[in-house]
């Protein structure tokens, strides 16, 4: 097993982890995450995402566009008033038993604070830097429902 992150900025160092042996599942405690500060920040907004939602839904069934997948994603910025410990985000991810979660520290320079990659399968990725937490979704979906105001709030 590989573990890592690449960046986008190919300016950027890359971080890969070839792990010697493989832990058991954890059972994820449950830890409690420092309070929010602030509100949460959806980029885009909801709105504007459902409108990239309606586009590529509207470019799937267009004849005319060769596309077979549209994989849409949106950030959620969060602050905290403390530091949140990386095991505080795997346990909240831990929560729902549909996914997988993993985590692993990722090099720092000389003199620079601890980083971690903490995520959860479909490919839910978190950033944490001191008190500021973002969520970078690359792919995955939520879980349909009967009822349209809980598929509202898991959009």
């Amino acid at each position: 097993m590989l573990v890592g992150a690449v960046p986008f900025d190919p300016a950027q160092d890359d971080a890969l982890h070839q792990p010697v042996r493989l832990a058991p599942p954890l059972q994820h405690a449950e830890l409690q995450p420092p309070r929010l500060q602030g509100a949460l920040l959806a980029e885009p907004s909801p709105g504007r995402y459902a409108t990239a939602v309606a586009t590529a839904v509207a470019l799937l069934a267009d004849e005319q566009v060769a596309l077979d997948k549209v994989v849409l994603a949106r950030s959620l910025y969060v602050h905290t008033e403390q530091p949140l410990a990386p095991q505080a985000l795997l346990a909240r991810l831990g929560r729902d038993a549909a996914v997988t979660t993993y985590d692993t520290p990722l090099p720092v320079a000389a003199g620079q604070p601890p980083a971690w990659l903490v995520g959860a399968t479909p490919e839910l990725l978190l950033r944490r830097h001191g008190r500021q937490v973002l969520s970078h979704p690359l792919a995955g979906s939520a879980r349909r429902s009967s009822d349209p105001a809980q598929d509202e709030r898991a959009a």
